[in-house]
């Protein structure tokens, strides 16, 4: 499996191989396209996906890119996308005369992890910490059976 919009395969977490009987590994992106789309979706939309993955069967949730896990608290924001949601960060040039150096999630993908987000304006998944995650970049691992 291949990170979006590069030749660079997913980083699975060092705890989740082998793949137990049962189980799928499965990008929140490609989960949720087979029922919906995933783009300038409403708050209500949101909301019903937040539910669905409460009541799934979700073993854990890790970012691709780097193979860290992602909170079992973590759910879709209402209200950030990758395009339009800004955060400090010291990838970002200094620009004399300013004191924050922002730059947009999507912006933060494409340059720490050399990715192309197919989905700038689909929901951000939040930690409860407060990090944010591309849905394309978190995996979900899902008992099925």
């Amino acid at each position: 499996m291949m990170l979006p919009g590069t030749t660079r395969p997913i980083v699975p977490p060092d705890f989740a191989n082998p793949l137990p009987a049962g189980c799928m590994d499965i990008s929140l992106s490609s989960y949720f396209l087979m029922v919906n789309k995933i783009e300038n979706l409403s708050i209500h939309h949101i909301r019903d996906m937040n539910r669905h993955l409460k009541t799934s069967n979700v073993l854990f949730f890790w970012n691709s890119c780097n193979g860290m896990e992602v909170s079992q608290e973590a759910e879709f924001s209402l209200d950030a996308k990758p395009r339009n949601h800004f955060f400090p960060s010291r990838l970002v040039p200094r620009i004399p005369g300013k004191k924050h150096r922002l730059i947009s999630v999507q912006k933060y993908f494409e340059t720490k992890y050399n990715i192309a987000l197919s989905y700038p304006h689909s929901p951000l998944f939040r930690e409860p910490s407060g990090s944010l995650y591309p849905i394309e970049c978190v995996y979900v691992r899902i008992r099925l059976f």
